[in-house]
Parts: structure tokens; C-alpha cells; sequence
């Protein structure tokens, strides 16, 4: 998927960790009455329903990933313009 390669995916799933927002969700969305809402969105869901049940330890290393990777790449590109 796309989105494993986008830093704000990470960053929101973190976020959502950080803040224990998985109770909360199920505490929100398990009220007993199915919506034409709920039915209509239940096919994406599919993707995403353990989004906040990884360890943080994980997000954490994929950001630190982003962040090494833009600025060796931002240095490399810094240096060659200075060659050229």
C-alpha cells in the first residue's frame, strides 16, 4: 500500500497510540444500532482496524527513518548542486 511509505500515516497511528485511542473508538463505536453509516463504510474499514495496536517502539523507528533518509538526501542533493 501507498501508505506505508507516508510520514503522516505513522505519525497520525502514533499519535493514536500515544493517546490510548483504541478504547475510546471501541467505546464510541459499539453502541449496538448499525447506522447506514456504519454499513456503508464497513468494507473500509477492513484495512485499518488494527492501526493503533502496534507497539509505539515501531512508529517511532519509521519516523526516525523518514527523518535520516530526507536529510541524507537533502545533504547528497546540497552537495551535488555545489559540484555542478
Amino acid at each position: 500500500m501507498i501508505s506505508e511509505f507516508m510520514v503522516s500515516k505513522w505519525a497520525v497511528e502514533l499519535m493514536g497510540s500515544i493517546a490510548e485511542i483504541e478504547p475510546r473508538l471501541a467505546a464510541q463505536t459499539d453502541t449496538g444500532i448499525t447506522t447506514f453509516l456504519q454499513v456503508k463504510t464497513a468494507a473500509l474499514d477492513t484495512g485499518f482496524e488494527d492501526a493503533f495496536t502496534m507497539e509505539s517502539v515501531w512508529r517511532w523507528l519509521v519516523l526516525g527513518g523518514f527523518a535520516v533518509f530526507f536529510i541524507l538526501a537533502t545533504l547528497t542533493l546540497q552537495w551535488r548542486k555545489g559540484r555542478f
